[in-house]
């Protein structure tokens, strides 16, 4: 009897997963099919869709599936993620997520972590100091947390590992340098940000559609509704958080003080993370598979009607992201590969 439970219980997490990739299926292509109706270009479409893909894998290796699932499908029709889809920051997304990605391999992987991972790691933080300035401090941040999670015996050949891509990152941070610290005045064209900045950038990344903002927020709190949360005290759900706090306390205090460098833009280094910390009281049978393909349809659904139907919005809030992204900044001649005047602040 318990042989024929266990095949069972197999026979029925084989079906799960299929249905899960089978939702996943679904997220990617809306993913690709927005970028590439937005932007009209494939390569930044595939970085993108890639960026979404890697948000569903670092939720699932941080939580559960149907984290990865949720996240992924709130990234794939965000306006936030679709409108700023334009280097550097498609480019410095995908590598801030792929700095992550190979950091959990290497800090919460029990089998013994093989050099290919460290040197991932390593490629992905120097790629974040070749496109874009939060980028690389993001993927920074990233870097340094490994150091509260990891044992003694483990920790010389972590920060080893490092060494080679924060030399790499100086002369980023010498080129940024005159940026954050101006020799006579405002070097930017940005206003210093106001009391309202937080509010209304939780509603720019929600489509500015209350319909959208209302089912999300509705379904981050479905578990404590059903009284199904996930109550294991996960670290990575405050490591989530602190990030996107770090950062926007970080960019808010520098615009407060010195100037003003606080935009949306630079906090979408950070967002998934949190996004994934807010999902993450689900668990894997918090929900039925076909309840969690419900949800990802409504997601989706609501998500790009959000998008699509309201044509104007998307054409006003790209326009002012076009206009905050001319500010004067000095060009780079050392781009390793992108074009001159993409890293910025």
């Amino acid at each position: 009897m318990s042989e024929r439970k266990h095949h069972l219980r197999k026979v029925h997490n084989r079906s799960n997963k299929t249905i899960d990739l089978a939702i996943l299926s679904v997220i990617m292509v809306v993913a690709i099919a927005l970028r590439l109706w937005r932007l009209d270009n494939v390569p930044l479409a595939l970085i993108g869709t890639c960026s979404v893909y890697l948000i569903y894998d670092i939720g699932r290796q941080w939580f559960n599936r149907i984290v990865g699932l949720f996240t992924s499908a709130f990234f794939a029709v965000s306006q936030f993620a679709v409108n700023h889809a334009a280097l550097p920051h498609t480019t410095g997304l995908f590598f801030v997520l792929l700095t992550a990605w190979f950091w959990s391999k290497i800090v919460f992987s029990t089998k013994k972590t093989n050099a290919g991972i460290y040197v991932g790691m390593a490629l992905s933080i120097l790629a974040c100091s070749a496109t874009q300035f939060f980028a690389l401090a993001q993927a920074l941040l990233v870097f340094l947390t490994g150091l509260f999670f990891l044992p003694k015996e483990r920790r010389k050949s972590y920060c080893i590992s490092g060494i080679p891509s924060l030399i790499l990152s100086v002369p980023t941070l010498l080129y940024v340098s005159p940026m954050l610290f101006p020799v006579g005045g405002n070097s930017t064209s940005l206003s210093v940000p106001t009391a309202t900045f937080l509010t209304d950038f939780i509603q720019f990344t929600m489509n500015d559609s209350s319909l959208f903002m209302f089912s999300v927020g509705i379904i981050i709190l479905l578990p404590l509704i059903l009284g199904k949360r996930n109550k294991s005290r996960n670290p990575l759900r405050w490591v989530g958080i602190a990030w996107f706090v770090i950062i926007f306390a970080a960019a808010l205090a520098y615009s407060l003080l010195r100037e003003p460098i606080l935009q949306y833009k630079i906090l979408i280094f950070s967002y998934p993370f949190l996004i994934m910390a807010a999902f993450s009281l689900f668990k894997n049978r918090t929900l039925a598979p076909w309840q969690n393909a419900l949800v990802v349809a409504v997601i989706l659904f609501v998500g790009t009607s959000s998008l699509i139907f309201n044509p104007n919005k998307l054409i006003e809030t790209t326009e002012k992201t076009a206009t905050i992204q001319q500010t004067n900044f000095p060009t780079s001649k050392n781009c390793l590969f992108l074009r001159p005047n993409s890293i910025d602040l």
